[in-house]
Protein backbone atom coordinates (compact mmCIF):
# COMPACT_ATOMS: atom_id res chain seq x y z
CA UNK A 1 0.00 0.00 0.00
CA UNK A 2 2.71 2.20 0.75
CA UNK A 3 4.51 1.72 -2.49
CA UNK A 4 1.11 2.74 -4.25
CA UNK A 5 0.72 5.67 -2.53
CA UNK A 6 4.21 6.61 -3.37
CA UNK A 7 3.65 6.02 -7.15
CA UNK A 8 0.59 8.44 -6.69
CA UNK A 9 2.87 11.13 -5.23
CA UNK A 10 5.23 11.13 -7.94
CA UNK A 11 2.93 11.07 -10.93
CA UNK A 12 1.54 14.36 -8.81
CA UNK A 13 5.21 16.31 -8.81
CA UNK A 14 5.41 14.95 -12.48
CA UNK A 15 2.19 16.55 -13.51
CA UNK A 16 2.98 19.62 -11.66
CA UNK A 17 6.53 20.18 -12.86
CA UNK A 18 4.87 19.56 -16.65
CA UNK A 19 2.04 21.99 -16.13
CA UNK A 20 4.71 24.59 -14.91
CA UNK A 21 6.77 24.17 -18.30
CA UNK A 22 4.34 25.02 -20.17
CA UNK A 23 3.27 27.74 -18.34
CA UNK A 24 6.87 29.65 -18.55
CA UNK A 25 6.62 28.50 -22.37
CA UNK A 26 3.66 30.65 -23.19
CA UNK A 27 5.15 33.68 -20.88
CA UNK A 28 8.42 33.23 -23.13
CA UNK A 29 6.06 33.08 -26.61
CA UNK A 30 4.31 35.96 -25.02
CA UNK A 31 6.89 38.00 -24.55
CA UNK A 32 8.75 37.49 -27.35
CA UNK A 33 5.10 38.51 -29.89
CA UNK A 34 5.76 41.58 -27.71
CA UNK A 35 9.16 42.41 -28.16
CA UNK A 36 8.54 41.93 -32.15
CA UNK A 37 5.69 44.76 -32.29
CA UNK A 38 8.07 46.78 -30.01
CA UNK A 39 10.93 46.58 -32.56
CA UNK A 40 8.37 47.53 -35.67
CA UNK A 41 7.19 50.59 -33.89
CA UNK A 42 10.49 51.99 -32.74
CA UNK A 43 12.38 51.36 -36.03
CA UNK A 44 15.44 49.44 -37.31
CA UNK A 45 17.19 51.32 -35.11
CA UNK A 46 16.92 48.31 -32.66
CA UNK A 47 17.65 45.65 -35.25
CA UNK A 48 20.60 44.63 -33.92
CA UNK A 49 19.25 44.25 -30.53
CA UNK A 50 15.92 42.33 -31.70
CA UNK A 51 18.05 40.37 -33.57
CA UNK A 52 19.67 39.22 -30.49
CA UNK A 53 16.47 38.66 -28.56
CA UNK A 54 14.96 37.02 -31.33
CA UNK A 55 17.98 34.71 -30.95
CA UNK A 56 17.09 34.83 -27.23
CA UNK A 57 13.74 33.78 -27.64
CA UNK A 58 14.70 31.58 -30.15
CA UNK A 59 16.90 29.60 -27.80
CA UNK A 60 14.36 30.49 -25.16
CA UNK A 61 12.11 28.72 -27.35
CA UNK A 62 13.99 25.70 -27.56
CA UNK A 63 14.66 25.65 -24.29
CA UNK A 64 11.17 25.94 -23.48
CA UNK A 65 10.64 22.79 -26.21
CA UNK A 66 13.55 20.78 -24.06
CA UNK A 67 11.96 21.40 -21.25
CA UNK A 68 8.82 20.19 -22.60
CA UNK A 69 9.97 17.20 -24.17
CA UNK A 70 11.25 16.74 -20.56
CA UNK A 71 7.99 17.07 -18.98
CA UNK A 72 6.22 15.04 -21.40
CA UNK A 73 9.19 12.60 -20.63
CA UNK A 74 8.76 12.95 -16.92
CA UNK A 75 5.05 12.89 -17.10
CA UNK A 76 5.46 10.00 -19.25
CA UNK A 77 7.34 8.47 -16.47
CA UNK A 78 5.10 9.47 -13.78
CA UNK A 79 2.59 7.79 -16.22
CA UNK A 80 4.40 5.33 -16.33
CA UNK A 81 4.89 5.47 -12.60
CA UNK A 82 1.05 5.61 -11.87
CA UNK A 83 0.37 3.07 -14.20
CA UNK A 84 2.79 0.68 -11.98
CA UNK A 85 1.78 1.90 -9.38
CA UNK A 86 -2.29 1.53 -10.57
CA UNK A 87 -1.03 -2.37 -11.11
CA UNK A 88 0.52 -2.61 -7.64
CA UNK A 89 -3.00 -1.24 -6.53
CA UNK A 90 -4.61 -3.48 -8.35
CA UNK A 91 -1.90 -6.91 -7.26
CA UNK A 92 -2.19 -5.40 -3.86
CA UNK A 93 -6.40 -5.46 -4.43
CA UNK A 94 -5.60 -8.82 -5.46
CA UNK A 95 -3.86 -9.56 -2.83
CA UNK A 96 -5.85 -7.92 -0.58
CA UNK A 97 -8.98 -10.13 -2.09
CA UNK A 98 -6.89 -13.30 -1.96
CA UNK A 99 -5.82 -12.44 1.36
CA UNK A 100 -9.87 -11.51 1.96
CA UNK A 101 -10.01 -14.70 0.98
CA UNK A 102 -7.71 -16.56 2.74
CA UNK A 103 -8.79 -15.01 5.93
CA UNK A 104 -12.55 -15.84 5.34
CA UNK A 105 -11.08 -19.95 4.49
CA UNK A 106 -8.91 -19.54 7.73
CA UNK A 107 -11.94 -18.22 10.01
CA UNK A 108 -13.90 -20.94 8.43
CA UNK A 109 -11.16 -23.43 9.02
CA UNK A 110 -10.89 -21.65 12.39
CA UNK A 111 -15.07 -22.51 12.90
CA UNK A 112 -14.83 -25.99 11.67
CA UNK A 113 -11.76 -26.45 14.20
CA UNK A 114 -13.47 -25.04 16.83
CA UNK A 115 -16.67 -26.95 16.13
CA UNK A 116 -13.88 -30.20 15.70
CA UNK A 117 -12.25 -29.19 18.69
CA UNK A 118 -16.21 -29.19 20.80
CA UNK A 119 -16.81 -32.40 19.01
CA UNK A 120 -13.43 -33.59 20.30
CA UNK A 121 -14.06 -32.12 23.69
CA UNK A 122 -17.70 -33.42 23.63
CA UNK A 123 -16.35 -37.21 22.90
CA UNK A 124 -13.30 -36.72 25.40
CA UNK A 125 -16.42 -35.88 28.01
CA UNK A 126 -18.32 -38.46 27.07
CA UNK A 127 -15.36 -40.96 27.53
CA UNK A 128 -14.56 -39.74 30.79
CA UNK A 129 -18.66 -40.47 31.75
CA UNK A 130 -18.13 -43.85 29.97
CA UNK A 131 -14.52 -44.26 31.97
CA UNK A 132 -16.28 -43.37 35.57
CA UNK A 133 -19.28 -45.34 34.45
CA UNK A 134 -16.74 -48.23 34.05
CA UNK A 135 -14.54 -47.53 36.81
CA UNK A 136 -17.54 -47.57 38.94
CA UNK A 137 -19.13 -50.71 37.30
CA UNK A 138 -15.31 -52.18 38.13
CA UNK A 139 -15.40 -51.16 41.59
CA UNK A 140 -18.70 -52.59 42.36
CA UNK A 141 -17.51 -55.68 40.54
CA UNK A 142 -14.92 -55.71 43.27
CA UNK A 143 -16.86 -55.01 46.11
CA UNK A 144 -19.19 -57.65 44.97
CA UNK A 145 -16.51 -60.14 44.61
CA UNK A 146 -14.83 -59.27 48.14
CA UNK A 147 -17.73 -59.57 49.72
CA UNK A 148 -18.14 -63.01 47.78
CA UNK A 149 -14.89 -64.20 48.74
CA UNK A 150 -15.68 -62.44 52.28
CA UNK A 151 -19.14 -64.74 52.50
CA UNK A 152 -16.93 -68.15 50.91
CA UNK A 153 -14.66 -67.59 53.22
CA UNK A 154 -17.40 -67.06 56.21
CA UNK A 155 -19.42 -69.89 54.84
CA UNK A 156 -15.75 -72.03 54.44
CA UNK A 157 -14.59 -71.24 58.36
CA UNK A 158 -18.29 -71.66 59.41
CA UNK A 159 -18.35 -75.41 57.66
CA UNK A 160 -14.65 -75.88 59.56
CA UNK A 161 -16.43 -75.05 62.49
CA UNK A 162 -19.17 -77.19 62.11
CA UNK A 163 -16.74 -80.38 60.98
CA UNK A 164 -14.43 -79.85 64.16
CA UNK A 165 -17.52 -79.47 66.46
CA UNK A 166 -18.62 -82.55 64.75
CA UNK A 167 -15.24 -84.50 65.33
CA UNK A 168 -15.16 -82.92 68.43
CA UNK A 169 -18.88 -84.34 69.23
CA UNK A 170 -17.96 -87.77 67.80
CA UNK A 171 -14.56 -87.54 70.44
CA UNK A 172 -16.80 -86.76 73.03
CA UNK A 173 -19.22 -89.53 72.15
CA UNK A 174 -16.19 -91.78 72.07
CA UNK A 175 -14.54 -90.54 75.40
CA UNK A 176 -17.70 -90.86 77.01
CA UNK A 177 -18.54 -94.34 76.10
CA UNK A 178 -15.07 -95.32 76.91
CA UNK A 179 -15.33 -93.30 80.44
CA UNK A 180 -18.33 -95.56 81.19
CA UNK A 181 -16.40 -98.81 80.28
CA UNK A 182 -13.43 -97.73 82.67
CA UNK A 183 -16.21 -96.59 85.47
CA UNK A 184 -17.74 -100.19 85.03
CA UNK A 185 -14.23 -101.98 85.30
CA UNK A 186 -13.15 -100.05 88.63
CA UNK A 187 -16.66 -100.69 89.62
CA UNK A 188 -15.93 -104.18 89.52
CA UNK A 189 -12.21 -104.32 90.93
CA UNK A 190 -13.81 -102.14 93.58
CA UNK A 191 -16.50 -105.30 94.67
CA UNK A 192 -13.14 -107.42 95.15
CA UNK A 193 -12.82 -108.32 98.84
CA UNK A 194 -10.49 -106.11 100.70
CA UNK A 195 -8.14 -109.14 100.94
CA UNK A 196 -7.78 -109.53 97.24
CA UNK A 197 -5.95 -105.31 97.33
CA UNK A 198 -2.67 -106.69 98.65
CA UNK A 199 -2.08 -108.89 95.44
CA UNK A 200 -0.07 -108.16 92.68
CA UNK A 201 -2.50 -109.36 89.75
CA UNK A 202 -5.51 -106.43 91.38
CA UNK A 203 -2.81 -103.80 91.59
CA UNK A 204 -1.47 -104.71 88.31
CA UNK A 205 -5.80 -104.53 86.89
CA UNK A 206 -6.14 -101.24 88.88
CA UNK A 207 -3.06 -99.68 87.65
CA UNK A 208 -3.96 -100.84 83.66
CA UNK A 209 -7.35 -98.97 84.80
CA UNK A 210 -5.34 -95.98 85.60
CA UNK A 211 -2.96 -95.67 82.48
CA UNK A 212 -6.65 -96.36 80.17
CA UNK A 213 -8.19 -93.31 82.24
CA UNK A 214 -4.79 -91.58 81.72
CA UNK A 215 -4.50 -91.84 78.19
CA UNK A 216 -8.35 -91.36 77.66
CA UNK A 217 -7.56 -87.73 79.75
CA UNK A 218 -4.69 -86.85 77.14
CA UNK A 219 -6.57 -87.53 74.39
CA UNK A 220 -9.10 -84.83 75.38
CA UNK A 221 -9.21 -81.89 72.97
CA UNK A 222 -7.99 -80.10 76.31
CA UNK A 223 -5.99 -81.96 78.25
CA UNK A 224 -5.08 -80.60 81.86
CA UNK A 225 -2.48 -81.65 84.28
CA UNK A 226 -4.63 -84.28 87.03
CA UNK A 227 -2.76 -82.31 89.73
CA UNK A 228 -4.87 -79.81 89.11
CA UNK A 229 -8.51 -81.86 88.90
CA UNK A 230 -11.27 -82.39 91.59
CA UNK A 231 -12.15 -85.60 92.37
CA UNK A 232 -15.17 -84.97 90.42
CA UNK A 233 -14.02 -83.51 87.34
CA UNK A 234 -12.29 -86.74 85.93
CA UNK A 235 -14.22 -88.64 83.78
CA UNK A 236 -14.66 -91.95 85.41
CA UNK A 237 -14.03 -91.92 88.88
CA UNK A 238 -14.29 -95.96 90.12
CA UNK A 239 -10.71 -96.54 88.58
CA UNK A 240 -9.31 -93.81 90.48
CA UNK A 241 -10.65 -95.49 93.99
CA UNK A 242 -9.42 -98.47 92.33
CA UNK A 243 -6.00 -97.29 92.32
CA UNK A 244 -6.20 -95.72 95.79
CA UNK A 245 -6.88 -98.65 97.30
CA UNK A 246 -4.41 -101.33 95.46
CA UNK A 247 -1.77 -98.76 96.41
CA UNK A 248 -2.17 -99.32 99.71
CA UNK A 249 -1.97 -95.53 100.06
CA UNK A 250 -5.50 -94.72 101.33
CA UNK A 251 -5.85 -92.73 104.16
CA UNK A 252 -8.76 -94.38 106.39
CA UNK A 253 -10.67 -93.12 109.29
CA UNK A 254 -13.26 -95.32 110.64
CA UNK A 255 -16.70 -93.45 111.74
CA UNK A 256 -19.46 -95.00 113.41
CA UNK A 257 -22.99 -95.09 111.60
CA UNK A 258 -24.00 -93.92 108.06
CA UNK A 259 -22.86 -91.00 106.61
CA UNK A 260 -25.70 -87.71 106.78
CA UNK A 261 -23.48 -84.82 105.06
CA UNK A 262 -20.73 -82.03 105.84
CA UNK A 263 -20.34 -79.14 107.56
CA UNK A 264 -20.72 -76.09 105.63
CA UNK A 265 -16.64 -75.60 106.03
CA UNK A 266 -16.13 -78.63 105.19
CA UNK A 267 -13.92 -79.40 108.37
CA UNK A 268 -16.76 -81.71 110.01
CA UNK A 269 -18.95 -84.43 109.36
CA UNK A 270 -21.77 -85.91 110.65
CA UNK A 271 -23.31 -89.82 111.28
CA UNK A 272 -26.68 -91.41 112.12
CA UNK A 273 -26.72 -94.52 114.06
CA UNK A 274 -30.11 -96.54 113.86
CA UNK A 275 -28.93 -98.89 116.64
CA UNK A 276 -28.94 -96.12 119.19
CA UNK A 277 -30.55 -93.52 117.26
CA UNK A 278 -27.58 -91.59 117.87
CA UNK A 279 -25.84 -88.92 115.95
CA UNK A 280 -22.35 -87.89 116.03
CA UNK A 281 -20.03 -84.96 115.45
CA UNK A 282 -17.09 -85.88 114.03
CA UNK A 283 -13.38 -83.89 112.48
CA UNK A 284 -11.71 -84.92 109.46
CA UNK A 285 -9.16 -86.90 111.18
CA UNK A 286 -12.27 -89.02 113.19
CA UNK A 287 -12.03 -87.94 116.33
CA UNK A 288 -15.60 -87.75 117.88
CA UNK A 289 -16.69 -84.10 118.55
CA UNK A 290 -20.19 -84.65 119.79
CA UNK A 291 -22.79 -86.54 120.41
CA UNK A 292 -26.78 -85.99 120.15
CA UNK A 293 -29.59 -87.67 120.20
CA UNK A 294 -32.00 -88.29 117.14
CA UNK A 295 -31.44 -88.07 113.99
CA UNK A 296 -29.28 -85.55 112.52
CA UNK A 297 -31.28 -82.42 110.54
CA UNK A 298 -29.27 -80.02 109.50
CA UNK A 299 -26.87 -77.41 111.07
CA UNK A 300 -27.76 -73.58 111.87
CA UNK A 301 -26.49 -70.37 109.64
CA UNK A 302 -24.24 -69.95 111.75
CA UNK A 303 -22.28 -73.44 111.68
CA UNK A 304 -22.59 -73.07 115.61
CA UNK A 305 -25.65 -75.46 116.19
CA UNK A 306 -27.21 -78.58 114.81
CA UNK A 307 -30.91 -80.10 115.06
CA UNK A 308 -31.98 -83.43 115.60
CA UNK A 309 -35.29 -84.86 115.21
CA UNK A 310 -36.75 -87.92 117.34
CA UNK A 311 -39.30 -89.13 115.07
CA UNK A 312 -40.96 -91.90 117.32
CA UNK A 313 -41.14 -89.06 119.96
CA UNK A 314 -42.26 -86.22 117.36
CA UNK A 315 -39.62 -84.35 119.16
CA UNK A 316 -36.58 -82.26 117.62
CA UNK A 317 -33.73 -80.66 119.59
CA UNK A 318 -31.45 -77.84 119.11
CA UNK A 319 -27.17 -78.98 120.39
CA UNK A 320 -24.24 -77.04 120.40
CA UNK A 321 -21.20 -78.68 118.43
CA UNK A 322 -20.07 -80.07 121.81
CA UNK A 323 -23.45 -81.91 122.12
CA UNK A 324 -24.95 -79.67 125.10
CA UNK A 325 -28.64 -79.67 124.43
CA UNK A 326 -29.76 -76.29 124.47
CA UNK A 327 -33.46 -76.38 123.30
CA UNK A 328 -36.33 -79.05 122.52
CA UNK A 329 -39.30 -78.74 120.32
CA UNK A 330 -42.50 -81.13 119.79
CA UNK A 331 -42.49 -81.76 115.58
CA UNK A 332 -39.76 -83.39 113.48
CA UNK A 333 -37.75 -80.88 111.85
CA UNK A 334 -35.81 -81.17 108.57
CA UNK A 335 -32.82 -78.84 107.19
CA UNK A 336 -34.25 -74.94 106.06
CA UNK A 337 -31.85 -74.72 103.86
CA UNK A 338 -33.16 -75.82 100.52
CA UNK A 339 -29.22 -75.46 98.92
CA UNK A 340 -27.65 -77.50 101.05
CA UNK A 341 -26.78 -81.08 100.22
CA UNK A 342 -26.99 -83.85 102.76
CA UNK A 343 -25.35 -87.38 101.31
CA UNK A 344 -27.66 -90.03 101.91
CA UNK A 345 -26.18 -92.34 98.69
CA UNK A 346 -23.22 -94.42 99.06
CA UNK A 347 -20.58 -91.69 97.31
CA UNK A 348 -20.68 -88.33 98.17
CA UNK A 349 -17.64 -85.69 97.39
CA UNK A 350 -16.54 -83.39 100.51
CA UNK A 351 -17.08 -79.45 100.01
CA UNK A 352 -13.60 -78.41 98.38
CA UNK A 353 -13.48 -81.45 96.15
CA UNK A 354 -10.10 -83.41 97.24
CA UNK A 355 -12.03 -86.36 99.54
CA UNK A 356 -14.36 -88.47 98.83
CA UNK A 357 -17.12 -90.67 101.16
CA UNK A 358 -18.13 -94.44 100.74
CA UNK A 359 -20.38 -96.43 103.11
CA UNK A 360 -19.69 -100.05 103.38
CA UNK A 361 -21.85 -102.80 104.03
CA UNK A 362 -20.04 -103.33 107.41
CA UNK A 363 -22.08 -100.13 109.29
CA UNK A 364 -18.63 -98.01 108.57
CA UNK A 365 -18.10 -95.19 106.41
CA UNK A 366 -14.48 -93.96 104.88
CA UNK A 367 -13.06 -90.28 104.10
CA UNK A 368 -10.36 -91.42 100.90
CA UNK A 369 -8.30 -88.48 100.04
CA UNK A 370 -7.28 -88.02 96.16
CA UNK A 371 -3.38 -87.16 97.34
CA UNK A 372 -2.08 -85.06 93.63
CA UNK A 373 -3.97 -86.89 91.58
CA UNK A 374 -4.09 -89.89 88.75
CA UNK A 375 -0.51 -88.97 87.95
CA UNK A 376 0.55 -89.22 91.34
CA UNK A 377 -1.06 -92.61 91.93
CA UNK A 378 0.13 -94.04 89.13
CA UNK A 379 3.72 -92.93 90.28
CA UNK A 380 2.78 -94.54 93.46
CA UNK A 381 1.70 -97.71 92.17
CA UNK A 382 4.64 -98.07 89.49
CA UNK A 383 7.01 -97.87 92.35
CA UNK A 384 5.07 -100.51 94.53
CA UNK A 385 5.71 -102.71 91.13
CA UNK A 386 9.32 -102.23 90.72
CA UNK A 387 10.42 -105.64 92.41
CA UNK A 388 8.09 -107.37 90.37
CA UNK A 389 8.57 -106.11 86.93
CA UNK A 390 12.25 -106.70 87.43
CA UNK A 391 11.23 -110.60 88.12
CA UNK A 392 8.68 -110.03 85.31
CA UNK A 393 9.63 -107.62 82.30
CA UNK A 394 7.58 -108.69 79.79
CA UNK A 395 4.84 -107.50 81.82
CA UNK A 396 6.15 -104.17 82.67
CA UNK A 397 3.25 -101.46 82.13
CA UNK A 398 3.15 -98.46 79.41
CA UNK A 399 3.35 -95.93 82.40
CA UNK A 400 5.91 -97.51 84.50
CA UNK A 401 9.97 -96.41 83.32
CA UNK A 402 12.79 -99.00 83.88
CA UNK A 403 14.27 -98.27 87.14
Amino acid sequence: MREVEGALAAERQANQILKEAEQRAKRTIRRGVIGLAGISAVALVIVVWAGVSLRNASATAEAARLESREAKQQQEIAEATAEAANEQVKSAGAESTEARRNTSQANQQTRLAETAAQEARAEQTAAQAAAASARQQQEAAQTAEAAARAEQRQATEQAAAAEREREQALIAIEQAQTAGRLERRGTALLRYQPVRFVEIETLLQAMELGQELKNLMQASPNPVATNTLLLEDYPAISPLLALRTAVNSVLEWSFQGAFRGFSDDGQRLVSYSNADNTSRLYDLSGTELGSFQGAFRGFSDDGQRLVTSLQDEDISKVYDLSGNLLAEFTGSTFDSNPNRRLLRSSLGFSPDGQRLMTVSGDGYIRLWPIDNGLDDLLAQGCERLEGYFRANPEERLEGCPEG
